[in-house]
């Protein structure tokens, strides 16, 4: 991702990105941390992490490198549990889907979609913020999901 934000002279101020069990979140966090430490041009972003906390100690990082300030995770938009689909999931999905092409599962990524479209709405980003948005993918669990239209 760096490699990618110098190639095209930007930064990405916020990274959304799907969280269960927060491996995945805590490996980018981590690797976010490991590069501020070992590229000073390396810009410092607010970025809050729940995420397994030896991770970082085996890349190289202190334990204080890592703060629970540096990742916000938001667990409204999960439906209330695993593999449920509800109408705001399925709205999420529809609006990325019809407006550019990508399909999202609706586990993960349908409802983090969900979510920072919902947060957009809601005013939470500034129009001047670049935001990343992660699909880890999925899209073959649509085919568990016939009645996702």
């Amino acid at each position: 991702m760096a490699s990618k934000e110098r190639e095209f002279d930007t930064y990405f101020d916020i990274i959304v990105v799907p969280c269960a069990t927060g491996s995945t979140l805590g490996g980018m966090i981590a690797g976010f941390k490991l590069l501020e430490k070992t590229d000073s041009s390396y810009k410092d972003s607010n970025r809050r992490a729940g995420l397994p906390w030896d991770q970082p100690v085996k890349i190289g990082l202190s334990e204080s490198d890592i703060q629970e300030r540096d990742v916000v995770i938001e667990k409204s938009f999960n439906a209330g549990k695993y593999g449920i689909v509800d109408d705001l999931t399925q709205a999420g999905m529809k609006v990325l889907a019809s407006l550019e092409g990508i399909l999202t599962d609706p586990v993960y990524t349908g409802k983090t979609m969900n979510g920072m479209i919902c947060r957009a709405q809601a005013g939470d980003f500034e129009k001047s913020e670049n935001i990343l948005f992660v699909n880890i993918g999925g899209v073959p669990a649509l085919s568990a999901y016939p009645d996702v239209r």
